[in-house]
């Protein structure tokens, strides 16, 4: 994004102050734990409990986060009902991430603070798939018939510092990591 453009996105999105954001979280917060020893896990997080899964590591996801100076505007760019947009927040410490996953929605990411590290497969592993995925756990039985059989995707790579953009289509595969506070 530019300088600018940026700037308003920072101010619409306010202090991003984790308490704060939980409250606001529509959808709630989950808290995700991953690593070398352990498998992606999801907590079920609130504004009382955010601050010590932060301190263990966990990235928080901030669901459904009410901006709607942001979401609506993107909403009638691309054409679509505003209902179905909306903005998420995630808050990912450092030597912390996100396993190998995909999602069932079209993803578009501005980096608001610190760095992180994007891993993108090239072509969906799913079709239009009803739900997301973690890869390493069975899918479940209305994800599978989505798969696509047999594919070649290359992993592409972004770094992603403040103002950075990046789209992520659904049912592509995609995982995250940070070295700083991201």
């Amino acid at each position: 994004l530019d300088k600018d453009t940026f700037a308003r996105v920072l101010a619409e999105v306010g202090p991003l102050e984790m308490v704060s954001m939980a409250k606001q979280a529509r959808q709630g917060v989950q808290a995700w734990i991953s690593g070398p020893h352990i498998s992606h896990s999801v907590f079920k997080a609130d504004a009382t409990t955010v601050r010590d899964f932060h301190r263990i590591g966990a990235t928080l996801y901030f669901e459904d986060v009410p901006i709607p100076n942001i979401t609506d505007r993107m909403a009638d760019a691309l054409g679509a009902p505003r209902w179905r947009m909306r903005a998420s927040l995630f808050l990912t410490p450092p030597s912390s991430g996100s396993s190998p996953h995909f999602d069932s929605n079209e993803n578009f990411t501005v980096q608001l603070t610190g760095a992180k590290h994007w891993f993108v497969e090239s072509s969906p592993l799913a079709v239009m798939p009803p739900a997301g995925h973690i890869l390493g756990q069975q899918p479940h039985p209305f994800v599978e018939k989505f798969i696509v059989k047999e594919r070649t995707p290359t992993e592409q790579y972004f770094e992603m510092n403040p103002g950075a953009f990046l789209y992520v289509p659904r049912g592509n595969v995609h995982r995250t990591s940070a070295d700083i506070e991201s």
